[in-house]
């Protein structure tokens, strides 16, 4: 049964991995993206080439807490409301800053191989739909490969709010992963179609796997003894097997079974007494990564190509150890967090006129 009542609703522990998981990211970005593409001055003694990885977790949590805070009243006219609110003001302000920095301050930003900004490059981006061409259309910044995904993820819900099919979310979502399956299995064949191929681009097999387990633990979160929803978790982890690259499977498992304890936990008899722990280990200190998934979007949106330019800068001054990626850490957390306080206010105004 639901043990959740409304005081445990809020998951602490979600937004400390979220926060956990971007600093992961922007760790990966500086000392192994970097010195693939420009080369540290001094080598770093410390690998963080797992880090990148972590987006895997991100789709999964986003998987996990749109199913979740679903209910029968959405629609999908609010959803697209609310989703377009959410990210593109912030998305805008977030490439405008990552443009000024890039054309004045980063004069080897030709070099990076995943983005542009020219004239071009930068209307196609105001759409966020760059990520759909193929190829076509670089990103202005290479971390918006992930958006096209997450935009794939939001068209699903779109599809059940816009036919009113939240009372069979959980069919639907086992239709999605049945796709995935028959992906996999046309490919092993060695089955080439181009519909197979749009099919495939449509439902993206690989990081489906991390939506739908998201999903599916979701329906655990709410019912810990609903047995589908468990097939359907270790159905996600074969599926990510098959289609996910193989530095990405090992967090498809992490992740999962992490947040499966998280969901038995909460739905056990002991849900009381875990939550308030957290409550307290979230006041001792915690916080910080509550914050910091709070600014996750406007973080992960500004972190790569403006931390290379802080880097590039940091290592001409000659502050080439390791150490000193705080520096570019913390500019940007606070970068992003001035510019979260600012858009969101900003579209709190106009949203209210």
């Amino acid at each position: 049964m639901d043990k959740m009542n409304q005081n445990s609703r809020k998951l602490i522990e979600l937004n400390w991995l979220r926060g956990l998981a971007c600093i992961a990211v922007m760790l990966f970005h500086y000392t192994v993206r970097y010195d693939q593409i420009f080369g540290h001055v001094k080598s770093y003694p410390v690998d963080v080439s797992w880090g990148g990885g972590c987006v895997i977790l991100f789709f999964m949590l986003s998987g996990m807490l749109t199913a979740y805070t679903l209910n029968e009243r959405a629609t999908a006219k609010k959803y697209i409301r609310n989703r377009f609110i959410r990210l593109y003001p912030m998305y805008w302000v977030c490439m405008g800053i990552t443009i000024i920095v890039m054309s004045l301050l980063f004069p080897l930003y030709k070099q990076l191989p995943d983005s542009a900004i020219d004239l071009k490059t930068v209307l196609a981006n105001i759409t966020m739909l760059q990520g759909f061409t193929g190829g076509a259309i670089k990103s202005v910044d290479g971390a918006y490969w992930t958006l096209a995904y997450e935009l794939r993820f939001y068209f699903f819900i779109i599809f059940i709010l816009l036919f009113k099919q939240y009372k069979h979310l959980k069919i639907w979502t086992f239709a999605w992963l049945g796709g995935a399956f028959c992906v996999v299995i046309f490919r092993l064949l060695s089955m080439t179609h181009w519909i197979i191929s749009g099919i495939e681009f449509v439902i993206m097999p690989g990081y489906a796997a991390s939506f739908i387990a998201g999903m599916m633990l979701s329906y655990l979160l709410r019912n810990s003894r609903d047995w589908i929803a468990y097939i359907g978790l270790m159905l996600t982890i074969l599926l990510a097997f098959f289609k996910l690259r193989t530095s990405y499977f090992p967090f498809q498992c992490i992740g999962v079974v992490i947040l499966l304890a998280i969901t038995l936990v909460r739905n056990s008899k002991f849900s009381e007494q875990y939550i308030s722990v957290i409550n307290k280990i979230e006041d001792k200190g915690l916080w910080v990564l509550s914050w910091i998934a709070s600014i996750s979007f406007p973080t992960y949106l500004l972190h790569q190509h403006v931390g290379f330019a802080i880097i590039w800068r940091m290592e001409s001054l000659g502050l080439c150890e390791e150490v000193f990626l705080v520096i570019p850490i913390i500019i940007i957390l606070t970068l992003a967090w001035g510019t979260n306080t600012i858009v969101n206010k900003a579209v709190k105004i106009l949203s209210n006129k």
